[in-house]
């Protein structure tokens, strides 16, 4: 059993230890920083090298891109309506040409029950008159599936706009050429 001297001098070198490691991982981190920053600093891969990275992204890319074409049709199948509203153009501004199809979303009409005001929208207050012949009055839970399909929808437009990318840099880059990267994206290729 400790006294109550004994207890505080314990607690005492206890901050004192937290303290030191504290500053130390600060500090860890600082210098991590500045080496990242540093234009002195790259890591020298060869062209053929930063491919095969990229490849694996791609696949990465391609099989989210299907799991998630995958999950927006089952989830309009257990809405039981297809939606109406365009998708959301700025993820895909500059690269529209390059995509085969950009999948409709659910308009926020159809999402939120309830009378549109300038204030907001009122639940199940006095519903809307219906926008495309869709009736905007709908369950929590089927307005909840909405929603999931549409940051699906927009999570598929990321990874095809990825993938776009992807095939351009690896269809331009040399195999022989020696490549300076960041130690920033040395480590997101994973070097």
């Amino acid at each position: 059993m400790l006294s109550d001297w004994e207890r505080e001098i314990t607690a005492k070198n206890t901050e004192r230890i937290l303290s030191i490691v504290f500053q130390l991982n600060n500090f860890e981190k600082s210098v991590a920083d500045e080496i990242g920053y540093s234009q002195e600093f790259q890591v020298e891969k060869t062209g053929k090298e930063i491919k095969e990275k990229l490849q694996a992204e791609l696949i990465t890319a391609t099989t989210e891109k299907t799991a998630l074409l995958t999950k927006m049709e089952r989830l309009v199948e257990e809405i039981g309506s297809s939606p109406i509203g365009k998708g959301t153009r700025w993820l895909t501004r500059g690269y529209e040409k390059y995509l085969s199809s950009i999948p409709l979303q659910y308009t926020y009409t159809q999402i939120y029950p309830g009378r549109q005001e300038s204030e907001g929208c009122y639940p199940d207050d006095s519903a809307p008159i219906s926008l495309y012949g869709v009736d905007p009055v709908v369950s929590k839970d089927v307005a909840d599936k909405m929603r999931s399909y549409n940051e699906a929808s927009e999570d598929y437009l990321r990874r095809c706009v990825d993938e776009i990318k992807l095939k351009t840099v690896i269809d331009n880059l040399p195999d022989g050429k020696k490549i300076k990267l960041n130690p920033q994206l040395a480590s997101q290729l994973g070097f």
